[in-house]
């Protein structure tokens, strides 16, 4: 007799333990944060800035006023670190 109740009990515990694992893994699965990874081909913008973690600007790629690229690398307090200015040569007639 008490095996029996012993039986019924271990099964019971077995399902149970069962159905609480597929719930957790459902839980886990439905709370995962899957990155979305988006291709584009093409991207047209007029100015790009590239933030760190506490949303300073740490890479700035612009302009100038004559259309010519630039690119600038800021420290943290924002000073410029290193500064590309790409130009055309002007031919004087």
């Amino acid at each position: 007799m008490k095996l029996v109740r012993y039986n019924r009990l271990y099964i019971i515990l077995r399902e149970l333990s069962l159905l609480i694992f597929i719930f957790l893994i459902v839980y886990i699965l439905l709370n995962l944060k899957i990155k979305n990874i988006t291709k584009i081909e093409e991207l047209e913008i007029n100015r790009l800035k590239i933030l760190d973690s506490k949303g300073n600007v740490k890479i700035l790629i612009d302009t100038d006023n004559n259309g010519n690229p630039k690119m600038y690398f800021l420290m943290i307090k924002g000073k410029y670190e290193l500064v590309f200015l790409l130009h055309q040569k002007v031919m004087l007639a």
